[in-house]
C-alpha cells in the first residue's frame, strides 16, 4: 500500500514496521547480551565475584539502597543466574511481539537492575541499549511483525490501521539518536579531534581496542589518518540532522552509511564491545516506509521470504485463531497511539534528557532532579574518545609470588610472569565486560575497588591449584604511552597500583626485571 505518509515521512514520524523491527533487534540484542552475563554471573554479580556487595554500597555510598538492583536481593550466583532466566523470557516475548508493552517494560526495569549491580562492567552500548528501551515503554511495539497483532485486529474491526505514527514518543525515540551523535561530537573539543587532526592515530594506537585491520590503518600517512578525523567528525554532526530529510532515499541512504559506518569501518578497526551494533539499533527507527515496500518488491529476495513465511506459518495460524476469537468475544479495539499521560510523561522525560545532555556539554549548568536520574537512569554520557583519545595505553599483569618461589601471571591463566608485551593485548580477557572492568581498574577513581578484583582472582588460582600457595601479589599496569605524531616512543613503565603479602609480612612489593 503507497500512501504520502509512507513516501514522505513526516519529521518525527515512524514507520510501524521500523518500531517493530527496532523492537526485535532490541530483544535480539539483548538476549545475547543476557546469555554472555550468565557465563559471568558468579564473577561479575555476587560476593564471590569482582564486585561483592560490599563493594556495590560503597558505589551508591550507601543513600540509594532502595533504589539498586534486584539483582543483589541475594549474595550468591544463584540469584542473579534466576534473574537472568526471567529476563531471557521477557527478551524472547518482546521478539516474537506478545504481550509487547509489558515485555518492554520488564526488559527495561531489569535492564537497570542489572546494570546498576555492577557499574564497573558497562560499556557505551549498555548505555544506548538503556536509552532506546525507555523510549519503546511510550509506543506501540507490538502493532506490527508480532502476535499481538494490534494493527490487524483494528483492521478485523474495520478501524483504519495507519502504517506510521506521530507522537513526542516518536520524537523522544529519534531525537536521542540526534542527541547522541551532537553529544559525542562536541564532547571531542580537544585539538586532536579539531585544529590537529591526530585523534584517529591515538585512537588506533590504543592496542587495548586496535584489531589487526587497525594494525595496518594507523600506519597510513598522516594526512590519511587526519583526513580520518575529521572526516568521523564531520559525520558525526552532519548524518543525525540529514536523516530527518523528507526525501526516502536521503534517509535510506544516511541509515546505510550509519550501518557501513560502524560495522564496516569501527568493528573492522578497532574491538569497542557490541557497541557497533547497539549503535545501529538507534538508527532502524528512522527507516521509512517506502523501503520496506521496496524490499518486498524484490524479486530476488521471493525465496527468502518463502522460507520465513513457512516457518512463522504456526505464528500466523495461532494469531489468526487469536484475532478471531478477540472480535467474536468483542474485546476492546487496541490503541495504536499514545495516550495523554503517555504524551506528557515522553515530553518530560525529553526535556529532562536535553537538559542532562546540555549540563554534560557545559557544566556551569546546574543539574537538576538527580534522584530522578539515578532512579529512572535517564543519566546519559556519550563521551566515547572524548575529550581525546587516551594516550595511556597498556596491560595488566597480576603477579602472584608463590611458595616455592616462582612467579606466575594471574590474568594469563597462571602462565609464568614477564613484563614482557603480550602477543595480543586486545584479546588478553574473554569478553569485552572483562576488558573493561580491569580498564576501570586503572582509573584512580575506581582504586578502591581494586581489592575485590585481586581477592577474586587469588581466590580461582587457589581452587585450581590448592597445593601451590601465594605468598604475595603485585598489580601492575604497563603503561605504554602514546608519543605524538612523529615522536619517538617511551620505554613501557610497569606501574604498581596494588600489592599484598600474604606469609611474609616484610616481604617488598614485586620490582620489574631486565629480561
Amino acid at each position: 500500500m503507497k500512501s504520502s505518509q509512507t513516501t514522505k515521512p513526516s519529521l518525527f514520524s515512524i514507520d510501524l514496521r521500523s518500531l517493530a523491527a527496532t523492537r526485535i533487534a532490541a530483544g535480539v540484542y539483548l538476549l545475547c547480551d543476557v546469555v554472555q552475563r550468565m557465563g559471568d554471573a558468579s564473577a561479575h554479580y555476587s560476593d564471590a565475584g569482582v564486585f561483592p556487595l560490599e563493594a556495590l554500597r560503597e558505589w551508591w555510598d550507601g543513600k540509594l539502597w532502595w533504589m539498586l538492583t534486584l539483582h543483589s536481593l541475594d549474595s550468591g550466583a544463584g540469584w542473579p543466574l534466576f534473574v537472568f532466566g526471567v529476563q531471557l523470557v521477557f527478551a524472547l516475548l518482546m521478539i516474537i511481539g506478545f504481550q509487547s508493552r509489558f515485555a518492554v517494560t520488564m526488559s527495561w526495569l531489569l535492564l537497570i537492575s542489572v546494570q546498576n549491580r555492577n557499574p564497573l562492567v558497562l560499556h557505551g552500548g549498555d548505555q544506548m541499549l538503556r536509552a532506546t528501551m525507555f523510549w519503546l515503554l511510550f509506543l506501540p511495539v507490538g502493532a506490527r511483525w508480532s502476535l499481538d497483532g494490534s494493527i490487524a485486529i483494528r483492521r478485523a474491526y474495520g478501524q483504519p490501521g495507519s502504517e506510521s505514527l506521530t507522537s513526542i514518543a516518536t520524537a523522544g525515540l529519534l531525537l536521542q539518536t540526534t542527541i547522541v551523535y551532537l553529544s559525542t561530537a562536541f564532547l571531542k573539543n580537544s585539538k586532536e579531534w579539531w585544529s590537529e587532526g591526530s585523534a584517529m592515530y591515538y585512537a588506533l594506537n590504543i592496542e587495548q581496542f586496535r584489531l589487526p585491520l587497525g594494525g595496518i590503518a594507523k600506519n597510513f600517512p598522516p594526512v590519511v589518518l587526519r583526513l580520518s578525523t575529521w572526516l568521523t567528525l564531520a559525520y558525526e554532526i552532519l548524518a543525525p540532522l540529514v536523516v530527518y530529510s523528507q526525501r526516502p532515499i536521503v534517509r535510506s541512504l544516511t541509515i546505510l552509511s550509519a550501518f557501513v559506518f560502524h560495522l564496516g569501518f569501527v568493528a573492522l578497526l578497532m574491538d569497542v564491545g557490541p557497541i557497533s551494533v547497539a549503535s545501529c539499533i538507534l538508527w532502524i527507527p528512522f527507516i521509512p516506509g517506502s523501503t520496506w515496500e521496496y524490499i518486498a518488491k524484490q524479486t530476488s529476495l521471493r525465496p527468502m521470504r518463502n522460507v520465513l513465511t513457512k516457518a512463522l506459518a504456526p505464528a500466523a495460524a495461532w494469531r489468526a485463531a487469536r484475532i478471531a476469537q478477540w472480535v467474536k468475544k468483542e474485546k476492546p479495539v487496541p490503541i495504536i497511539q499514545t495516550s495523554v499521560v503517555g504524551q506528557v510523561m515522553a515530553a518530560l522525560s525529553l526535556l529532562y534528557i536535553v537538559h542532562w545532555n546540555a549540563y554534560n556539554l557545559n557544566p556551569s549548568l546546574k543539574q537538576l532532579l538527580t534522584p530522578v536520574a539515578n532512579t529512572l537512569r535517564l543519566d546519559q554520557y556519550w563521551g566515547m574518545f572524548a575529550p581525546k583519545p587516551m594516550p595511556d595505553d597498556g596491560w595488566f599483569s597480576l603477579v602472584a609470588v608463590l611458595d616455592d618461589g616462582s612467579r606466575v601471571d594471574l590474568l594469563q591463566d597462571g602462565r609464568p610472569h614477564t613484563f614482557k608485551r603480550p602477543a595480543d593485548v586486545v584479546h588478553m580477557h574473554k569478553t569485552a565486560r572483562w576488558a573493561k572492568y580491569w580498564m576501570n581498574m586503572w582509573m584512580e577513581k575506581h582504586g578502591r575497588y581494586r581489592k575485590y578484583g585481586v581477592a577474586y582472582m587469588r581466590a580461582q588460582f587457589q581452587a585450581k591449584h590448592p597445593k601451590r600457595e601465594i605468598k604475595q601479589l603485585s598489580f601492575y599496569y604497563h603503561l605504554d604511552i602514546t608519543p605524538a605524531p612523529g615522536q619517538r616512543r617511551a620505554p613501557v613503565q610497569p606501574t604498581l597500583i596494588w600489592t599484598e603479602t600474604y606469609v611474609n609480612a616484610s616481604a617488598p612489593p614485586l620490582a620489574p626485571q631486565n629480561e
